[in-house]
């Protein structure tokens, strides 16, 4: 199987998705990076990032929304 994690934020959500990454043998990458991999080659895709008063970074919200199935 194989497992993505794309991550939005900063340098806590950049720890813990490259432990995840680590931990279950998959690939951490951005939101900007993730935008120019096919998707449909993952078992799983794992979505990590920070959230402020409820609010998630439009980077990863648009990219959400563009690759909704």
């Amino acid at each position: 199987m194989t497992t993505v994690i794309i991550y939005s934020g900063g340098s806590n959500t950049t720890a813990v998705s490259q432990y995840i990454a680590e931990k279950t043998g998959g690939k951490a990458v951005t939101v900007q990076e993730a935008a120019g991999l096919d998707l449909s080659s993952f078992d799983k895709i794992v979505i990590g990032t920070r959230v402020r008063a409820g609010k998630v970074p439009s980077d990863l919200s648009d990219f959400v929304a563009k690759n909704k199935a």
